[in-house]
């Protein structure tokens, strides 16, 4: 039965979330929808936040241009992200934002110039056990939340359609907070391609609490070399099957990670900036969109697949690349 609720992708975006150990043994998975966020807790600690559209596109406010998740925790419900700061209102948190066929959906310069995300046809369902192996009892649970995301142009009519699922698997004997992000893309009503293109930085962008920006150091897997190339000031792009991030969260360290899937469009590209101290720190991953755009076909639609992973204090190499490996067992 453990197999079966393990059993990871339904879909397209995927969340999973594994929580360190609770000595009552129990799994109780929990959501409670607060205006236009869809707030999820497991033995009531936070796991993460989404937020979503209200109802009609023509009820968007002035300043709702996306989609996103805009909290995560780590095991411990301590959250990393940062929506809309000062310095960059149109960063939130952990969003997924490109440009489609040349209509910019990162920056938010304005409704008669970028595009908007809408999220609509939103679903949910949780489920949990308990399992026994070795005279140890522990738990599992799982959750899902899918959603569809069309994109619009600032004309009002839908470029990319986008289909989301965040899936929320939790085990006892695992102390990572794990997040797999996928998104489906196909071409809107009644074209036959969309140009894929945008910024070096564009892809699934993540910012991080303002106390994690000016203290932490990157660093990725085995078999790749961190760059020391700069792209522009601090900003560097790493080719990598994952790139991680530790620095210190309100005087306590966590370490943060970003996988990629093998069977992407594209190899990731990771963009990173801050790590010198003198801006905000940022991960992207990325495929490279500003040297070479992708032309999605009608009735050919591209996945996007990565994942992130949360710890309290400083892992090693060793300890993100083990939790990197059990990430892609768990993809179809």
């Amino acid at each position: 039965m453990s197999k079966k609720l393990l059993s990871l992708f339904v879909g397209t975006l995927a969340c999973l979330v594994f929580t360190s150990p609770v000595r009552s043994q129990e799994a109780k998975l929990a959501l409670e929808r607060k205006g236009n966020e869809i707030h999820w807790t497991l033995n009531g600690k936070p796991l993460f936040v989404y937020r979503t559209s209200p109802a009609s596109y023509e009820e968007l406010g002035e300043k709702e241009y996306k989609t996103y998740l805009s909290e995560l925790y780590t095991p411990e419900g301590r959250n990393i992200l940062r929506d809309s700061p000062w310095d960059h209102i149109h960063h939130h948190s952990l969003m997924f934002a490109i440009a489609a066929d040349d209509i910019n959906f990162w920056e938010e310069h304005g409704k008669d110039k970028a595009g908007v995300q809408f999220g609509h046809s939103l679903g949910h369902s949780n489920r949990s056990a308990f399992m026994r192996a070795n005279d140890d009892t522990g738990w599992a649970a799982e959750a899902n939340l899918s959603q569809k995301v069309d994109w619009y142009k600032p004309d009002k009519t839908v470029v990319l359609q986008e289909d989301r699922t965040v899936q929320v698997v939790c085990k006892s004997d695992l102390d990572a907070t794990l997040l797999t992000w996928t998104s489906k893309f196909s071409t809107g009503p009644d074209r036959e391609s969309v140009k894929l293109s945008g910024a070096h930085y564009y892809g699934l962008g993540m910012r991080f609490d303002e106390t994690m920006d000016k203290n932490g150091k990157f660093f990725c897997d085995p078999d790749s070399t961190y760059s020391n190339d700069n792209v522009r000031g601090d900003e560097k792009k790493t080719p990598c099957k994952w790139i991680a991030y530790t620095a210190e969260l309100h005087g306590k360290p966590v370490t943060v990670a970003v996988f990629d899937a093998p069977d992407n469009p594209r190899p990731m590209s990771a963009f990173t900036m801050g790590e010198l101290g003198q801006s905000f720190a940022y991960i992207s991953a990325t495929v490279g969109l500003e040297k070479e755009p992708i032309m999605l076909e009608k009735d050919k639609p591209l996945t996007f697949k990565y994942g992130v992973a949360v710890w309290e204090g400083i892992k090693s190499t060793e300890e993100v690349q083990s939790v990197y490996h059990l990430w892609l067992e768990k993809l179809p």
